[in-house]
């Protein structure tokens, strides 16, 4: 901003920007936000605080960051009336200021608490306050922040009290285009205006809803403009409209995301429509200039998925959601084996839901997908509270901007980066995660999402030599692939479902967690707890050689039989010992197979020494496959066999009790003790045919 005709030139860009905003933003909060990191990044400020007062509606919005804007902290809370805004939690922040204010010392600012401290952490020492005016009104401030005041002349102060009422009025109009009934872009009803249509169509019909999300939007407006962007939604507008006809009540519900009520329809008529949208807009899209766009569809019925328009909705957007995961997932298992074209099946979810580490999916936009167990107990966010939300939803507003340019250029550029970032759990507590990204392409090179691994090194809690890499994920859909591979054909030679490996797997990691956090010695390794969860699914490889007549008998073995099936135990040690499954991600070389050939062999032994195949007793028996014991002996016993009923979890956990000290470590049988109503959670919750149960 060397002239004033700079200067100009860079307000109007600026107040473009704004326009643009007030018209595309998806609610207030995204609003505000876009529009601080526009006014820092025009202004060079080192920070800049929004607070604005709309419909009783206090709110703040911070953006700092050196070489960029970066949304830190906002706050929220309702208020009867701008003359009890003092009563806010902090104070009147100049509300009734209507003249602009140079600030020496930003101490006579009573921040919010938590901006206060991001402030302190920055350094920001001085300010310049602009009211921002409506009329006669003055809906809030917007404060400039510097480390040290720069020269602030004239002409400068005015351009700026100028941008910040701009600012103000999309604000406002914003605001009126939130509360109006069809949104000017694409011509299609608001939010407000599908309620009130809902309630015509009248709760005792039927039918269904189309949710429809633009793909690749945001990159689409990055590289083409916003102009392009609008295009691009207003055309996505037509075609939608088009393909469910005049019957059917369309609206926007955010940036690049539509909704379609049509009455009277049949689940068989919301397929038909939902691949008639995608068909349409595939054959437009294809002319449409790289990056190419793209739709999910998500679909839901009334009255059996709800008889609200919030419930529907949220289920069509659910549906959505499970649409795009399963799109990243097909792409991972299709993608990435070299020796078989994909990942053999039920693994990557096996995968997913019982990594140690945190997994997170987004999709090309960067809007969470999927989050496993691992990250939901990382952050303290559920899986539904998630969905929807971008990865920085956690951001502490603490790690260096610097890292954040770094992530995106490596990404970019090679599709990959690992490094750490600071984030904030549910409870406020701040942690440290060191992260893993990779991007993921389809077959055409098209960007299908991200996946992210994420482990808790907070306070050197973990060697930090020893952090999860993209190295992860080929070893993943490599030896760990076929691991699962070999497993699932001996599950699958039993007559046993697939889901047998993936409970024992979840029982597994119940039990090595927990005797973790009991101080098992052994259990502290992170390496080793990664080894024994992935190595349970090998428990019964050996039984390839055992022949399916005897697997599959209906009632009892006879004494011979039963010595054939035992050898199954040394037959799994032998296969496991020859073969080239020899490592792990983030394991050492030999961990893994050693783990995997322990359990293999040793599973059956028992505590007082009267298992097989070695007659092994109490420490002799290696741990892991002590514990693994417990895990199988407990999903036999809940199962549906050829030869017996299902138990329910009251009478298995009554005789895993019964047996410490005869056949489990007594040890291992408290520490299954503390965890089994989570062992009863993990087992109703994987879909099988072996399932009865009640407790």
């Amino acid at each position: 901003m060397d002239s004033s005709r700079d200067v100009d030139v860079d307000a109007l860009g600026l107040f473009a920007e704004l326009s643009g905003l007030a018209l595309e933003a998806d609610d207030e909060e995204e609003f505000l936000r876009a529009t601080a990191r526009a006014l820092q990044r025009y202004t060079a400020a080192d920070a800049v605080v929004l607070r604005l007062f709309r419909q009783q509606i206090l709110t703040w919005v911070m953006a700092a960051g050196d070489g960029g804007p970066v949304l830190l902290s906002d706050q929220r809370w309702e208020s009867p009336g701008a003359e009890d805004a003092s009563a806010a939690p902090d104070g009147p922040f100049f509300l009734d200021e209507r003249e602009e204010r140079i600030l020496d010392d930003l101490s006579v600012v009573p921040f919010a608490e938590k901006l206060r401290r991001r402030a302190e952490q920055l350094g920001l020492k001085a300010g310049y306050l602009v009211p921002a005016v409506r009329g006669a009104d003055v809906c809030g401030h917007v404060l400039f922040a510097w480390r040290s005041l720069p020269e602030l002349d004239g002409p400068r102060r005015g351009l700026w009290q100028r941008v910040v009422n701009f600012a103000c009025l999309q604000f406002m109009l914003f605001g009126a285009r939130q509360d109006t009934e069809r949104d000017p872009m694409t011509d299609l009803l608001t939010w407000r205006g599908l309620e009130r249509r809902w309630e015509q169509l009248g709760r005792g019909t039927r039918g269904a809803v189309l949710y429809v999300d633009v793909e690749n939007f945001r990159t689409i407006v990055d590289r083409g403009g916003r102009t392009a962007g609008h295009e691009l939604l207003r055309d996505a507008a037509r075609i939608v409209r088009r393909v469910v006809g005049e019957e059917a009540v369309t609206g926007r519900v955010g940036a690049d995301c539509f909704v379609a009520l049509i009455p009277d329809a049949t689940s068989d008529d919301a397929a038909r429509l939902r691949l008639g949208v995608l068909r349409r807009f595939d054959e437009f899209a294809a002319a449409h200039a790289h990056p190419r766009p793209y739709l999910t569809v998500g679909t839901a019925l009334w009255p059996r998925h709800g008889t609200d328009l919030k419930t529907l909705v949220s289920s069509a957007e659910q549906n959505t959601f499970a649409r795009k995961r399963d799109r990243l997932k097909l792409t991972l298992s299709t993608e990435t084996d070299p020796a078989q074209g994909r990942v053999p099946r039920g693994f990557l979810n096996g995968w997913l839901n019982t990594s140690a580490d945190g997994v997170l999916m987004t999709d090309a936009d960067l809007r969470v997908i999927y989050v496993n167990p691992a990250y939901e107990r990382m952050t303290g966010y559920t899986m539904s509270e998630w969905l929807g939300k971008t990865p920085g939803f956690i951001a502490a507003g603490k790690t260096p901007l610097k890292v954040y340019e770094e992530m995106w250029a490596s990404l970019n550029e090679t599709g990959s980066w690992s490094g750490q970032v600071v984030n904030r759990h549910r409870s406020g507590k701040e942690w440290v995660s060191y992260l893993s990204i990779t991007r993921i392409l389809d077959r055409s090179g098209r960007l299908t999402g991200y996946v992210g691994i994420a482990r808790n090194v907070t306070a050197g809690a973990h060697d930090e030599t020893k952090m999860p890499s993209l190295a992860v994920f080929e070893d993943v859909f490599t030896k760990e692939a076929l691991a699962y591979a070999l497993a699932e054909a001996a599950q699958l030679h039993d007559g046993d479902s697939t889901e047998h490996l993936d409970r024992v797997r979840d029982f597994t990691q119940l039990l090595v967690l927990a005797a973790a956090s009991r101080g098992v010695e052994e259990f502290q390794s992170y390496e080793f707890r990664s080894a024994v969860t992935l190595a349970s699914i090998l428990h019964d490889v050996g039984k390839l050689a055992i022949p399916q007549s005897l697997l599959q008998k209906p009632g009892p073995l006879t004494p011979q039989e039963f010595d054939i099936v035992k050898t199954h135990t040394i037959a799994g040690r032998d296969l496991l010992q020859s073969t080239f499954l020899r490592g792990s991600s983030s394991t050492p070389p030999s961990l893994f197979l050693d783990t995997a050939v322990a359990i293999a062999g040793s599973h059956h032994e028992k505590w007082d020494g009267s298992g097989y195949p070695d007659g092994l007793a109490e420490r002799d028996i290696p741990i892991e496959a002590r514990l693994v014991a417990i895990a199988d002996v407990y999903d036999a016993l809940r199962s549906r066999r050829p030869y017996k009923e299902p138990w329910s979890h009251a009478d298995a956990v009554a005789y895993i009790e019964s047996q410490a000290g005869k056949h489990f470590d007594p040890e291992l049988v408290d520490i299954f003790l503390s965890v089994r109503d989570e062992f009863d959670e993990a087992f109703r919750r994987l879909p099988d045919g072996y399932r009865v149960g009640t407790a």
